[in-house]
């Protein structure tokens, strides 16, 4: 947990890739919770068409954005939760 908090302290937005088993990990709700605590801003990548029916409770609970995996959607969602946060 250490060194995650290090890798954490030293970014300004924390990208956390969505899965149907993100939800389920305590290790993706610990670093959302981590980097949420820490006032990081985080941001939920998605492939497909359609993100996970299920997300971390952290990441709802800290009302974070999701969006569709591409260069221009996540460059643009980084830049937005780096000022937001």
């Amino acid at each position: 947990k250490n060194k995650i908090r290090e890798k954490i302290d030293k970014s300004s937005v924390t990208v956390v890739y969505l899965t149907e088993n993100s939800a389920e990990s305590k290790w993706v709700n610990w670093e959302i919770s981590e980097s949420i605590n820490r006032n990081k801003g985080v941001i939920g990548v998605y492939t497909g068409d359609h993100s996970p029916s299920k997300l971390p409770p952290s990441f709802i609970e800290g009302r974070c954005k999701k969006v569709k995996w591409s260069h221009d959607t996540l460059a643009t969602a980084i830049e937005e939760a780096s000022r937001n946060r």
